[in-house]
């Protein structure tokens, strides 16, 4: 009678290697599709939060009123809108830094559109509302004019602008400071890897 033939060791771990193989391989697969939709997403928000840390950077130049900084900010890199409100000229900008240095904000939603490298970001700031300060400072400068008309004395263009800044400074000490606050939406737009506010709005100049 023929003897039974058995599988040897050797033979009956064939198949468990290839199963073993198959489940390594699907396991491998599963990861790197984890990976690669993990970069994705991690880039997606690393994007995504870029426009908010430059207008954050933006807004600590307007609190110092650092201007060479605010104009490396804006995509039209143009701050000519700041020559009408006078906060260009010398004489007033120890008054505007003062100001400014109070000025406090927080950064909220933020709309993102990564296809075409554009977003908008909404910032809450509070800052002092200057009408009573330029309401004294007015009241007090044409006082002095008239004094000085009076006495004979005529002030130079530049004289005059002095006194006014140096009231301007009195005041901002004296009066109480009243803060208001408002929100404002930026447009920023992504050029050359680096985001960058659209322009100087009207809200911001305020």
């Amino acid at each position: 009678m023929r003897e039974p033939q058995l599988n040897t060791p050797d033979e009956q771990s064939v198949p468990r290697k290839k199963k073993k193989k198959g489940k390594i391989g699907r396991v491998l697969i599963l990861l790197a599709l984890i990976l690669v939709i993990g970069a994705g997403v991690g880039y997606y928000f690393y994007e995504r939060s870029q426009p908010a840390k430059e207008l954050e950077t933006y807004l600590t130049a307007i609190q110092s009123l650092d201007l060479n900084a605010m104009q490396s900010h804006l995509q039209s890199a143009d701050l000519s809108a700041l020559d009408n409100a006078d906060i260009t000229s010398d004489a007033y900008s120890s008054f505007f830094k003062k100001i400014n240095e109070k000025m406090t904000y927080k950064i909220g939603k933020t709309n993102f559109h990564i296809q075409n490298g554009t977003a908008s970001v909404t910032v809450h700031i509070n800052y002092i509302d200057g009408a009573d300060i330029y309401k004294e400072t007015i009241s007090e400068f044409l006082k002095q004019i008239v004094s000085t008309a009076f006495s004979g004395t005529t002030l130079t263009e530049e004289e005059t602008q002095q006194k006014l800044a140096s009231l301007l400074e009195e005041k901002s000490g004296s009066v109480e400071d009243k803060f208001t606050s408002i929100d404002i939406t930026y447009p920023l737009i992504e050029a050359d890897g680096k985001w960058k506010i659209v322009s100087l709005d009207a809200d911001t100049v305020k």
